[in-house]
């Protein structure tokens, strides 16, 4: 071992001393994370919470059934909580809670019939207001107490009960068939595993025997016939419950060269599609509007021309769902070419934005809640392979096509959800996506942009959705691209920055000249918005490195005058994705940031964003820009008096300083 190595050897000690110890201050209960939420809602500017009068929480506590389907212990406060949900929902009959299984958290979404209608999943506890329910449903519908069911019997008691409702109808804005607490309020034994469709006698529902299959598949694409020969081909091999003359494919294409134009004719004959050639400016909405108006069959189904059928039921499977009522947009699981990891099983609606939720997830592997398997509903689906009736897409009026490529999708399943339908994704069937096989991945600026742009865009349309998603519980995990699906209070405590001026330090003349640009400093940025304010969220690790060592720095730095640019020294977030995605790196679950500011902050102009690290135990100074970029800043803005590098830089002890300093010598 060197002498340089044996010096470094105390340093790492207590840089993964305070690694570690830091990490372990970042970790919540589930209790201390409710307790931040609470105080959070009570700040002030905030909406007021309503107050209720004694005398009528008490009066409706009186009047809360408790009905259990498992041993376990009822919070204290939980028939009050309940109680204040009745009086808000007063023509409600029953609602539920979130609950513990033993050590876990189950943590649910709101009223979800088709997922009801699947497994009883919110089984446990169920809060019944009885003089209701007694009214509605006749006197001997509920007990006269509290008492415990088997969970086949309670889901039956339940499905009777929402039955005098408009339970499994379309979603009614304003009356509540069945109310969900979003808190723990019951804490359980270990639970089996959801019982399954045998429980559902006398359902009676609209199923695929009772139909006579018809369906238009829209397949976009260009210059892909070998692509378009698989696609089509495995649907047909996969389609045994659809007979030869119902079974309408349509293939736009927007303008493929001369021999692909050629290859793709020749293949409309051989498989018998329609070929519609119309060259245009890519437009993903567009295309599927046009390849509908040529459909004559009574479902719908878009479908990407990378998609590959590997067996049969899926397409049944689809349009039994399709074919309910109260069914909008139909979705189903696909799983990337290795044919073991999910690349979509629905898109769930976050403070970032629409989200692959278990993107990259093993689907041989039992996800949060059973969340890769069964009938669920959800916010939305994506176009890649949604199906829906053909009747129900021309009463909404299609795709808008200014979504050119991105969120068409979500935008059609959002007016779907306001109209009052129910948009689900079956996942006990998949496909294969090869995804982004006939257009290339979406990493441009230019693209970014575009995306960003149409973003925008979505959520001026639909301004009560921006963030809110009733399929995914506020509290699971909602910040960052964090594909996994986990209680928030698991991921730790966040301490976002809201940064004012005299945090952001002017960079000296030639101070980015002593750092090696490289991209080893991996940085990402999954949020990067510049209106109303400038909000950043992501993570920067140094690659191949203990990232423990490193001070971290966001920088910003003028693209029209170099010589103006900013850092700014973040408080570092605790990720724990980070250290799942990345189980060949060290030390990487600190590596995520949160960073808001106001457009007066730093001087007008455009900025590319990027990361700044600096090893405490040698002379590596790395540093990377990203292809993101953002517009900051007002005419008024001056910059102000530069400081030094030492004013920002995070304060080291006296006792690494001076280790470094004999490193360096």
């Amino acid at each position: 071992m060197s002498v340089k190595t044996l010096l470094k050897k105390p340093l790492y000690i207590k840089l993964h001393r305070e690694y570690r110890k830091t990490i372990a201050s970042r970790q919540m209960t589930y209790e201390e994370y409710m307790e931040a939420y609470e105080s959070e809602l009570n700040k002030p500017g905030l909406k007021k919470k309503k107050k209720y009068l004694d005398a009528e929480v008490k009066a409706v506590m009186e009047d809360v059934l408790f009905l259990t389907s498992s041993p376990g212990v009822i919070n204290a406060n939980a028939r009050e909580k309940f109680a204040k949900a009745f009086i808000d929902n007063p023509n409600t009959m029953i609602a539920y809670c979130d609950i513990f299984e033993g050590d876990t958290p189950i943590l649910r979404p709101d009223w979800s019939p088709n997922r009801f209608l699947d497994c009883f999943y919110f089984r446990g506890l169920v809060a019944i207001r009885s003089s209701i329910c007694n009214i509605k449903c006749g006197e001997d519908m509920v007990p006269d107490r509290d008492e415990e069911f088997s969970e086949s019997m309670l889901w039956n008691l339940c499905y009777r009960i929402l039955k005098h409702t408009d339970a499994f109808g379309r979603r009614n804005k304003k009356i509540l068939p069945i109310v969900h607490v979003p808190e723990v309020l019951f804490r359980s034994e270990p639970l089996s595993e959801y019982i399954g469709k045998e429980h559902l006698k006398g359902v009676a529902e609209t199923r695929i025997k009772k139909l006579q299959p018809s369906v238009s598949v829209v397949i976009p694409s260009k210059d892909q016939p070998i692509l378009v020969k698989k696609c089509i081909s495995s649907l047909r091999d996969t389609s045994p419950e659809v007979e030869k003359g119902e079974l309408e494919i349509i293939v736009v294409d927007n303008g493929s060269n001369p021999e692909n134009k050629k290859m793709t004719e020749k293949l409309s004959k051989e498989l018998n599609f329609k070929y519609i050639y119309e060259p245009q400016p890519f437009n993903f909405a567009k295309m599927c509007n046009l390849g509908a108006e040529n459909a004559s069959k009574d479902f719908l189904l878009f479908l990407n021309d990378d998609i590959e059928c590997t067996s049969s039921g899926w397409l049944g499977s689809m349009m039994e769902e399709a074919a309910k009522p109260r069914i909008g947009a139909v979705g189903l699981k696909l799983l990337y070419p290795d044919r073991t990891r999910i690349q979509h099983c629905g898109i769930s609606n976050l403070p970032i934005g629409p989200v692959h939720k278990l993107q990259f997830f093993l689907d041989e592997n039992r996800a949060y809640d059973n969340y890769n398997h069964g009938i669920r509903d959800v916010i939305a689906v994506t176009g890649a392979c949604l199906m829906m009736r053909r009747a129900l897409f021309v009463e909404y009026g299609g795709f808008k096509e200014q979504f050119a490529v991105a969120f068409n999708d979500v935008e059609l399943c959002f007016r779907l959800y306001d109209a009052g339908y129910y948009n689900v994704v079956s996942l006990d069937y998949h496909l294969i996506h090869h995804e982004s096989a006939s257009r290339g991945a979406d990493e441009s600026l230019e693209k970014w942009e575009r995306l960003m742009q149409e973003r925008k865009l979505l959520y001026s349309l639909h301004p009560v959705l921006d963030g809110f998603d009733p399929f995914y519980n506020i509290h699971l995990n909602r910040n960052g691209l964090d594909t996994g699906i986990r209680p928030a209070f698991e991921t730790g405590m966040e301490i976002p920055d809201h940064v004012g001026a005299r945090d952001l330090f002017p960079m000296e003349l030639g101070e980015l000249d002593r750092y090696r640009l490289d991209p080893c400093m991996h940085v990402r940025f999954e949020v990067c918005r510049d209106y109303p304010n400038v909000v950043l969220h992501g993570y920067g690790v140094v690659l191949g490195s203990d990232n423990s060592a490193f001070d971290m720095e966001l920088i910003f730095r003028n693209t029209k005058d170099p010589s103006i640019a900013f850092a700014f020294a973040h408080t570092r977030q605790y990720r724990i994705d980070l250290e799942e995605n990345m189980p060949d790196q060290i030390n990487v679950g600190l590596g995520g940031f949160s960073v808001e500011f106001g457009k007066n902050v730093i001087p007008v102009g455009e900025y590319e964003v990027g990361m700044l690290a600096s090893d405490r135990t040698s002379k590596l100074k790395v540093y990377w820009f990203s292809e993101r970029k953002i517009r900051v800043g007002v005419p008024q803005a001056k910059a102000r008096v530069s400081a030094s590098v030492g004013q920002r830089r995070i304060k080291r002890t006296k006792e690494t300083v001076r280790i470094s300093r004999n490193i360096d010598e």
